[in-house]
């Protein structure tokens, strides 16, 4: 029973983990866009990180 229930944990370990790579490619720009595009975010916000440098120029 605890193997199944472990075995399950790490797929959703590994689920995630996979879907946090994937957004941590993205720079702060790209984020803040596609959070204000499915409108949870303000238009304020989007231009105010989009002025700042993002992070994909410094390589984080």
């Amino acid at each position: 029973m605890w193997m199944q229930n472990l075995r399950m944990w790490m797929q959703n370990l590994r689920m995630w983990m996979q879907r946090f790579r994937k957004w941590s490619k993205w720079c702060r720009q790209q984020v803040m866009w596609m959070l204000w595009k499915k409108k949870l975010t303000s238009a304020v916000q989007v231009h105010k990180y989009s002025s700042v440098r993002s992070l994909c120029a410094i390589g984080i």
